[in-house]
């Protein structure tokens, strides 16, 4: 059933019962509850009417079923009977009266939110009875389900969105090698340092006929010349 009466028309339902699912009062639905008809008041109060205490509790019953429905914000909306300022207190007080039966039916308050519209945001014409019996209402929407809902259509496709690279990393500089500490020189017997070793020749450069050259013999230390005898001493 598509028509202006389908009061649940993201749901398959009948005719007589509004489009909605055969005894049914209120669906969940993407974004919002649809109740099957309107919440009754007591002309120009805030008096919810028995008639309509099954359909909100109705609406209660879904929202402890789905815990997962952190925030729902009752909206309240009139016709444009009477003056606006009046309409939109009206409409106000209405919505804070269903938030008030949904807590005593055991809904915690911080889940509900209210707000009125007034004669504001009309669904249908106000120039007869029947247009303006259908702008006078009590909307359930569930704002977190309505961004998330727009959250995924501005979300890019997954998959044509190219993945974002990681940064590449640097490779570690290797840390330096500590130099060799020399060995310190062993002391000689006496308790002198030693000596360092001598350095050891330079090798000889060839002669002009290829042969390599002798090495010149190494030089024997001089010997020490004798101490000369000391003169005698004088007689006196």
């Amino acid at each position: 059933m598509l028509n202006d009466d389908d009061r649940c028309p993201d749901t398959p339902g009948t005719k007589k019962n509004h489009g909605c699912p055969q005894n049914a009062m209120a669906v969940l639905v993407a974004g919002r509850i649809d109740i099957v008809e309107r919440v009754y008041f007591r002309t120009d109060k805030d008096i919810i009417e028995a008639r309509s205490f099954g359909l909100l509790k109705s609406v209660a019953k879904i929202l402890k079923e789905h815990p997962e429905i952190a925030k729902i914000t009752v909206e309240g909306h009139t016709d444009n009977q009477g003056k606006a300022d009046h309409n939109m207190d009206l409409s106000k007080r209405r919505a804070a009266a269903v938030v008030k039966f949904l807590v005593k039916e055991g809904i915690a308050e911080a889940r509900l939110e209210s707000q009125g519209y007034g004669q504001t945001r009309p669904v249908a014409s106000n120039d007869d009875e029947t247009g303006r019996a259908a702008n006078r209402r009590v909307v359930f929407v569930i704002p977190d389900a309505a961004g998330a809902v727009q959250e995924r259509v501005n979300a890019p496709d997954a998959s044509t969105a190219t993945p974002a690279k990681a940064p590449e990393k640097a490779p570690a500089a290797a840390p330096a090698k500590p130099a060799p500490a020399a060995a310190p020189a062993k002391p000689g017997g006496d308790g002198a340092a030693a000596k360092p070793a001598p350095t050891a020749p330079a090798p000889a450069k060839p002669t002009s006929d290829g042969a390599a050259a002798k090495p010149a013999p190494a030089t024997a230390p001089s010997k020490a010349a004798p101490a000369a005898p000391s003169a005698p001493a004088g007689k006196p």
